[in-house]
């Protein structure tokens, strides 16, 4: 036991300074968790990759129709292909705001058409059973441009958006997984 409490100790200098980079509090249990379990890391931020999109509307206000964007976060590890069209079904339940998923089911997103504002969901630091309790999220506003051919895209290939918040799991769903037939 004092082994285990030393150890803790002497891991909290560098795990401090991880913190100070962080805009949202670890509790202490995810942070004791942290200090054992490899898999468990708090990332400060992601980036969303070449996000374009689609519409069948004009004009600043146009509902996108269809998008997809590349999600990278360096510290977990997880690269992942997002997208949202007419096939695409919420995994949230009836009064959630609906969350799409990733080709990786522990990052989702949420697109809010009329703040042109994307929120990524990351669910990290899996129990013993490997079920995550905790998710972190951050957003941000695409500077989108569309063209009378209903194309859009962005200014930057490359958004590094700062994850704002760590929560419990708000989405009760668990993660989606693909086949190709």
């Amino acid at each position: 036991m004092r082994y285990e409490a030393v150890s803790f100790l002497a891991a909290l200098p560098s795990a401090m300074a991880t913190m100070s980079t962080l805009a949202y509090h670890p509790p202490a249990e995810l942070l004791a968790q942290s200090q054992t379990d490899s898999s468990c890391n708090f990332p400060a931020d992601f980036h969303i990759q070449n996000f374009v999109a689609k519409t069948n509307e004009t004009g600043p206000a146009a509902t996108l129709s269809a998008y997809n964007f590349t999600f990278v976060d360096k510290t977990t590890s997880v690269t992942t292909r997002c997208f949202f069209n007419s096939s695409s079904v919420s995994t949230t339940p009836t009064g959630l705001t609906p969350r799409y998923a990733c080709a990786d089911g522990d990052v989702k997103f949420i697109w809010d058409n009329a703040h042109r504002q994307l929120t990524v969901v990351e669910r990290i630091c899996p129990n013993a059973k490997g079920t995550d309790s905790y998710e972190v999220s951050g957003s941000e506003v695409i500077p989108l441009s569309c063209t009378g051919s209903g194309s859009c895209s962005t200014n930057s290939t490359d958004l590094d958006v700062k994850y704002t918040a760590l929560d419990p799991v708000q989405d009760p769903t668990l993660r989606v997984k693909y086949w190709v037939s």
